[in-house]
């Protein structure tokens, strides 16, 4: 969730000008002309799905559920592919839960066996 918060912040922040530029101009189909104002609509677009799966993983920890060490590995995929391709970015913000979740995990398995014998 907080990836997502971040990832909010510095869309409105870097992209203020953008973003005025699409709320004075009108909203529908008002970005499809131009590449740059589809990539800051995109952009900010992609915190809501960020903030639906930080919202999901919080509900299953809250449950005591374990999340899956794939879910992390997907993460740290992502993060891997992302920073190849622009490492001037953000991608560097999904390697702390992606890392969380593995050691999570790895914990988790620990304690499961250290337990059961």
């Amino acid at each position: 969730m907080a990836v997502s918060l971040i990832h909010c912040a510095f869309g409105v922040f870097v992209f203020r000008e953008h973003l005025l530029h699409i709320a004075q101009t009108g909203w529908l189909g008002g970005v499809a002309r131009d590449a740059m104002l589809s990539a800051v609509t995109w952009f900010m677009l992609f915190s809501l799905p960020l903030m639906v799966a930080g919202l999901a993983i919080h509900a299953l920890e809250r449950q005591g559920a374990a999340l899956p060490r794939s879910l992390a590995w997907w993460l740290l995929g992502t993060a891997a592919l992302g920073v190849a391709l622009m490492p001037a970015s953000g991608f560097y913000l999904v390697l702390p839960p992606a890392v969380a979740i593995l050691l999570r995990a790895r914990r988790n398995a620990n304690f499961t066996h250290t337990t059961s014998t």
